[in-house]
């Protein structure tokens, strides 16, 4: 009798210890998963901020040129250009953003 209930025991505490591995497991991987989203966006957030930096830096610069010439030239048109569009996709990302965690809510 005793080395039945031992047997179960020892039976019983090994389907539980599986059962709480196989669910951490899970658990391992679905953490994952969204850490590795969690980059991308990151990663294209920065992408994107650099290039609003630098456009805004050339625009900046073909501002002062044209102060320090006295004239616009075609640089500024381009810089100005430039910055619209880095800013423009700078929004619709954040916007993005924002229209998916809201979703999430």
């Amino acid at each position: 009798m005793l080395e039945i209930i031992t047997s179960t025991a020892t039976v019983l505490a090994v389907a539980v210890i599986t059962g709480l591995f196989a669910r951490e497991s899970r658990r391992y991987k679905k953490d994952s998963i969204k850490i590795e989203k969690r980059a991308a966006r990151r990663e294209v957030e920065s992408l994107l901020s650099m290039r609003l930096t630098s456009a805004n830096t050339t625009l900046s610069l073909a501002i002062a040129r044209a102060v320090k010439e006295g004239k616009s030239n075609g640089d500024l048109d381009l810089a100005v250009e430039e910055a619209r569009k880095a800013q423009l996709e700078y929004y619709d990302f954040v916007n993005r953003e924002f229209a998916r965690n809201v979703a999430k809510v």
